[in-house]
């Protein structure tokens, strides 16, 4: 894990390869059939490029798609290793319902039902990584699918800007701040798939309890829950709340992150502030990333865990 986190920059120098790309037509519309690591890129183009009509489809199945809207939409099937169950529900029922459709995935079934069917797929590098430590990758990967240059160019540009190392510190220091401590992680709306990579990745990486929302929706409903303190004082003695702060966010939604932080303060939790400052959109949401990273896999190892093994995750799926 500490190896996969410090070369993370060294996705980006990979270039995608389409096989049977020219069976590929021209679509508006984007459908990210993925579980786990291998639909986090999705979230990525979210907020980086909210102009890409991408959807996520997080089940089994295919999701419903508005007749007028099948020419025009390409389902994307991800899968790190090739064998998620739900995925790979989605490729049979796209194939089945005549769909276009295309795979990305390093080795399994999907892979095999891509050569099968002639399919576009794109074959991703057999690193071995976790499917969360490997979000460059499937970026580059689904953006080549996608087909705008421009963006590429702009994913690899991140090869010599993004330096993992230089969050190792902040990462080990907040781990020190967290340690027997729930995180709670919030962030503008825009950045809800960023403050969820950090939820999963001290779930997987970290083996911790965590939770996240956003503003301003949380206002609305979230707050409230925290008056049960008045009379349940110790249900507080667990939690610390995470703050992204990004440049990129709306005024108000700034706004409600002082006076949010203030009340929290106020009712005897601890808020962890963290701004997202670069002017670059993509370093910045990488960069939370590899804090993540670190700070996960520096929670994990003081903890006496394997950062890099999830065995309950693997025990559960044996048992289904």
């Amino acid at each position: 894990m500490y190896e996969s986190i410090k070369d993370f920059s060294e996705q980006f120098k990979w270039s995608p390869e389409t096989v049977n790309g020219d069976k590929l037509g021209k679509y508006s519309k984007y459908i990210l059939a993925g579980m786990g690591g291998s639909h986090l890129a999705g979230g990525i183009i979210n907020i980086a490029w909210p102009e890409i009509d991408l959807w996520i489809h997080r089940d089994y199945g295919l999701p419903i798609i508005p007749k007028d809207e099948k020419e025009k939409t390409l389902i994307i099937v991800s899968s790190y290793s090739g064998n998620t169950e739900e995925v790979i529900s989605c490729l049979e029922e796209a194939l089945a319902e005549g769909q276009d459709v295309a795979v990305v995935a390093d080795s399994g079934r999907l892979l095999e039902i891509a050569k099968e069917k002639g399919l576009p797929y794109i074959d991703l590098p057999a690193t071995g990584i976790q499917p969360r430590m490997a979000t460059g990758f499937s970026l580059l990967a689904i953006m080549k699918l996608i087909g705008d240059e421009g963006k590429l160019r702009e994913i690899s540009e991140l090869g010599g800007l993004l330096y993992p190392l230089n969050y190792e510190e902040q990462g080990r220091d907040l781990a020190d701040k967290l340690k027997n401590w729930i995180p709670i992680i919030y962030s503008s709306a825009r950045n809800k798939p960023l403050a969820y990579i950090w939820k999963i990745t001290m779930n997987e990486t970290g083996k911790s309890m965590a939770f996240f929302n956003a503003f301003s929706e949380l206002n609305h409903n979230e707050l409230e829950g925290f008056d049960m303190l008045e009379r349940n004082p110790e249900l507080a003695g667990k939690f610390k709340f995470i703050f992204l702060k990004d440049t990129a966010d709306h005024e108000r939604v700034g706004t409600r992150m002082e006076v949010m932080k203030k009340i929290l303060e106020k009712k005897g939790f601890e808020v962890i502030w963290l701004d997202l400052t670069d002017s670059n959109r993509l370093l910045r949401i990488f960069g939370s990333i590899m804090l993540a990273a670190w700070t996960s896999l520096n929670i994990a190892e003081t903890a006496g865990f394997d950062p890099a093994a999830v065995p309950t995750i693997e025990e559960f799926k044996r048992s289904i």
